[in-house]
């Protein structure tokens, strides 16, 4: 289930680059906030719903990639590691939503056998099918505290450290 990523790199190493190709050989999406100067927690939380509805609801395969310069607010983070950690994050649909969010995914339930409510399918389902991808500078001021206080980027993200590419690396880049 998940297959999320913590990548860690300094700027200018081909950490999105390589993502993105990967993805497109894989068929994934690639979903990343377009971050303006009004964007707002209300605007992240969206932004979450909108990839959490594609993976658990239309199954498709989504890469939810976040930058750290993405983190304009600490609160964003601390979203992401509950993401991370539970597969949801509470709070974030109303009662109101939730119904109708989830009740196009209850003959597919059904048709599984799992057992649990429509929520918790859903939850299963934006597990298997959401990754989230966080990019990270190691020399970014923030690094260490948005780490340290988000244990999931650890226990529930493979780790990739990024440095300098090899001359033969990047000569073989566009043979793929």
């Amino acid at each position: 289930k998940g297959g999320s990523i913590l990548m860690v790199g300094g700027a200018g190493v081909g950490r999105r680059s390589a993502l993105e190709t990967a993805a497109h050989m894989i068929c994934y999406q690639v979903f990343s906030p377009n971050i303006s100067r009004n964007y707002e927690d209300k605007n992240f939380k969206m932004d979450i719903k909108t990839a959490m509805m594609a993976a658990g609801v239309e199954g498709r395969q989504i890469i939810f990639l976040l930058e750290d310069h993405q983190f304009v607010k600490p609160e964003f983070i601390e979203l992401i590691n509950s993401l991370l950690s539970s597969g949801e994050i509470p709070g974030l649909y109303t009662a109101e939503e939730i119904e109708p969010l989830v009740s196009p995914l209850k003959d597919e339930k059904d048709e599984q056998g799992f057992f649990g409510t429509l929520f918790q399918f859903f939850v299963e389902r934006v597990k298997q099918n959401l990754h989230v991808v966080i990019s990270m500078d190691p020399k970014s001021d923030d690094f260490q505290q948005r780490t340290e206080s988000n244990p999931a980027l650890f226990t529930k993200c493979d780790i990739q450290w990024w440095e300098t590419w090899s001359t033969q690396a990047m000569n073989a880049l566009p043979l793929l």
